[in-house]
């Protein structure tokens, strides 16, 4: 019904909004990580934090897939599970 396609254009936007205002955050903390590995790079502790090394060739990849139980989502779930499984 109408009401409920207004109801669901709200929450969109909602989170909409809630994705615009975390970019800022999420572009700071990019840079800060990537500062801190420019100053890591030269001293050797690179080989000690795996979390810095490089891998030559990738084998396995994890996706963590998040859908959703409530009511008129099986749209969403079955995009989500497409798009999942392309890659």
């Amino acid at each position: 019904t109408d009401a409920m396609r207004l109801v669901a254009a709200a929450k969109v936007r909602r989170a909409q909004d809630g994705v615009a205002k975390s970019r800022p955050f999420s572009d700071e903390l990019q840079s800060m990580i990537k500062g801190i590995v420019k100053k890591l790079k030269g001293s050797g502790l690179e080989q000690e934090l795996p979390m810095l090394k490089v891998p030559e060739k990738v084998t396995n990849v994890g996706l963590v897939l998040v859908t959703s139980n409530r009511g008129l989502c099986g749209a969403y779930n079955t995009f989500v599970m497409k798009r999942a499984l392309k890659r």
